[in-house]
Protein backbone atom coordinates (compact mmCIF):
# COMPACT_ATOMS: atom_id res chain seq x y z
CA UNK A 1 0.00 0.00 0.00
CA UNK A 2 2.82 2.40 0.87
CA UNK A 3 4.58 1.48 -2.34
CA UNK A 4 1.55 2.55 -4.42
CA UNK A 5 1.33 5.83 -2.50
CA UNK A 6 5.02 6.56 -3.06
CA UNK A 7 4.66 5.76 -6.74
CA UNK A 8 1.73 8.19 -7.06
CA UNK A 9 3.71 10.90 -5.28
CA UNK A 10 6.74 10.43 -7.54
CA UNK A 11 4.58 10.52 -10.66
CA UNK A 12 2.81 13.62 -9.37
CA UNK A 13 6.13 15.52 -9.16
CA UNK A 14 6.92 15.07 -12.85
CA UNK A 15 6.04 17.83 -15.26
CA UNK A 16 5.39 17.48 -18.95
CA UNK A 17 6.96 20.13 -21.19
CA UNK A 18 5.12 20.88 -24.42
CA UNK A 19 6.72 20.76 -27.86
CA UNK A 20 6.07 24.47 -28.27
CA UNK A 21 8.25 25.21 -25.25
CA UNK A 22 11.20 23.26 -26.66
CA UNK A 23 10.74 24.90 -30.07
CA UNK A 24 10.62 28.36 -28.46
CA UNK A 25 13.82 27.62 -26.51
CA UNK A 26 15.54 26.49 -29.72
CA UNK A 27 14.35 29.58 -31.57
CA UNK A 28 15.46 31.97 -28.82
CA UNK A 29 18.84 30.25 -28.63
CA UNK A 30 19.35 30.65 -32.38
CA UNK A 31 18.30 34.31 -32.19
CA UNK A 32 20.75 34.92 -29.35
CA UNK A 33 23.50 33.20 -31.29
CA UNK A 34 22.83 35.40 -34.31
CA UNK A 35 23.04 38.59 -32.24
CA UNK A 36 26.23 37.47 -30.47
CA UNK A 37 27.92 36.46 -33.73
CA UNK A 38 27.00 39.73 -35.43
CA UNK A 39 28.33 41.77 -32.49
CA UNK A 40 31.56 39.75 -32.36
CA UNK A 41 32.01 40.04 -36.12
CA UNK A 42 31.51 43.82 -35.93
CA UNK A 43 34.02 44.07 -33.09
CA UNK A 44 36.52 41.93 -34.98
CA UNK A 45 36.21 44.00 -38.16
CA UNK A 46 36.57 47.22 -36.14
CA UNK A 47 39.73 45.93 -34.47
CA UNK A 48 41.21 44.83 -37.79
CA UNK A 49 40.42 48.18 -39.44
CA UNK A 50 41.95 50.00 -36.45
CA UNK A 51 45.24 48.19 -37.00
CA UNK A 52 45.00 45.95 -33.92
CA UNK A 53 45.26 42.66 -35.73
CA UNK A 54 46.50 40.71 -32.70
CA UNK A 55 43.49 41.59 -30.54
CA UNK A 56 41.00 40.68 -33.27
CA UNK A 57 41.45 37.02 -32.35
CA UNK A 58 39.38 37.49 -29.15
CA UNK A 59 36.07 38.16 -30.94
CA UNK A 60 36.85 35.44 -33.47
CA UNK A 61 37.37 32.87 -30.71
CA UNK A 62 34.20 34.06 -28.99
CA UNK A 63 32.27 33.43 -32.23
CA UNK A 64 33.45 29.81 -32.25
CA UNK A 65 32.58 29.35 -28.57
CA UNK A 66 29.11 30.87 -29.01
CA UNK A 67 28.43 28.67 -32.04
CA UNK A 68 29.51 25.46 -30.31
CA UNK A 69 27.53 26.14 -27.12
CA UNK A 70 24.48 27.39 -29.04
CA UNK A 71 24.28 24.42 -31.37
CA UNK A 72 24.79 22.04 -28.43
CA UNK A 73 21.84 23.68 -26.65
CA UNK A 74 19.65 23.51 -29.76
CA UNK A 75 20.54 19.85 -30.23
CA UNK A 76 19.68 19.13 -26.58
CA UNK A 77 16.35 20.98 -26.86
CA UNK A 78 15.47 19.03 -30.01
CA UNK A 79 16.38 15.75 -28.31
CA UNK A 80 14.14 16.64 -25.35
CA UNK A 81 11.32 17.58 -27.73
CA UNK A 82 11.53 14.40 -29.79
CA UNK A 83 11.91 12.10 -26.77
CA UNK A 84 9.06 13.88 -24.93
CA UNK A 85 11.20 14.23 -21.82
CA UNK A 86 9.52 14.75 -18.46
CA UNK A 87 11.01 17.18 -15.98
CA UNK A 88 11.16 15.95 -12.41
CA UNK A 89 10.89 18.16 -9.38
Amino acid sequence: MDQCRNMRLSIGKRRHVSNATWLKLSSETLNGMMVAVLLATTASLFLISSGMHETAIIPIVSIVVVMVIGFALVKAFEYFRVEDTLLTA
